[in-house]
């Protein structure tokens, strides 16, 4: 559910002044002591603009000690951080949510791995989703509001020489990352305040992962045309319909699902990948020559049991 988020809080000298004789150091060096003394959180203290500010990014996982982080887990945190501020700064303070980050992990295979990228780079447009420069096991997209990446978490470990962890180790990672402009949006627009725990939700979450990842991966499980068309013929379907869906759907595995889009009015375009959702079919079908690693002939999608 939850992975990292970053908050601040805008502090007095006197607060300073007390972390200072917690610590027995000057404030600058401060972040390496709380660093050492709390897995999963980090704490800079700074004086910008005419005021001190504390800034604090915190890694939910290590912070619980598990990757399985459930909705009631927040007054675990919330716990923490008044604790956390008052043996540090000497009060509770009013801290501000700057940015938080959403994960789903799915273990799978590495053939099923590499098959979801593969698929994922021939489904998205470049427009809205780039691929990562630095290795092909990643497809992101940011902006200043949002981001949202996918990525084999085993692979960018061992390209880092970083030590992987258990729940890391066959994981394809989907995260969606609300930044502080989102977030400040969110609160002028819609009256929802910057706090943990109105973005610790797990409605919120599952809100999130299918307004962003819904619309560009779609849902429904992966099939070769073959298993498809005969979905297809027993469904409450005409003719018409059926030899429709499949032209979109060679279309869609030649050119891409946005090229595709070009050959149909929205409505009919739109119309045509309902029917496949009720079907709980994906618009990508698996290639031909394809070795399919189940023996039902069909790949499911990670992401059904968590699209609203």
């Amino acid at each position: 559910m939850i992975h990292t988020f970053s908050m601040y809080a805008d502090i007095s000298i006197e607060n300073v002044n007390f972390c200072e004789k917690v610590f027995d150091t000057n404030y600058t060096l401060i972040s390496e002591e709380i660093k050492s003394e709390n897995d999963g959180i980090s704490a800079t203290i700074t004086n910008m603009y005419g005021g001190w500010k504390l800034f604090l990014t915190i890694d939910a996982i290590k912070l619980l000690g598990t990757p399985n982080i459930a909705e009631t887990d927040y007054y675990k945190v919330e716990d923490f951080l008044n604790k956390f501020c008052m043996e540090n700064f000497g009060e509770i303070l009013d801290l501000i949510l700057t940015r938080i980050e959403y994960r789903y992990d799915a273990v799978l295979s590495p053939v099923e791995r590499e098959f979801f990228l593969r698929r994922y780079k021939k489904i998205i447009d470049k427009r809205y989703f780039a691929e990562k420069k630095t290795f092909n096991t990643s497809i992101y997209h940011s902006n200043k509001s949002k981001s949202k990446i996918v990525y084999d978490k085993q692979s960018e470990r061992d390209a880092k020489g970083v030590k992987i962890e258990s729940y890391e180790k066959n994981v394809l990672r989907y995260e969606v990352k609300l930044l502080n402009r989102h977030l400040y949006y969110n609160m002028k627009k819609h009256g929802i305040e910057r706090n943990l725990k109105n973005y610790w939700n797990q409605n919120i979450y599952r809100e999130y992962f299918t307004k962003e990842f819904k619309p560009i991966l779609y849902d429904g499980d992966y099939y070769k045309l073959y298993d498809i068309m005969k979905i297809l013929d027993s469904a409450d379907l005409r003719e018409k319909e059926i030899a429709a869906i499949r032209e979109l759907l060679l279309l869609a595995s030649r050119k891409g699902i946005s090229e595709a889009k070009k050959y149909y009015s929205r409505y009919m375009f739109n119309r045509y990948l309902s029917i496949l959702e009720e079907l709980g079919v994906n618009p990508i079908v698996i290639p031909k020559n394809d070795t399919v690693p189940n023996k039902d002939g069909c790949i499911k999608n990670p992401l059904s049991d968590i699209f609203i």
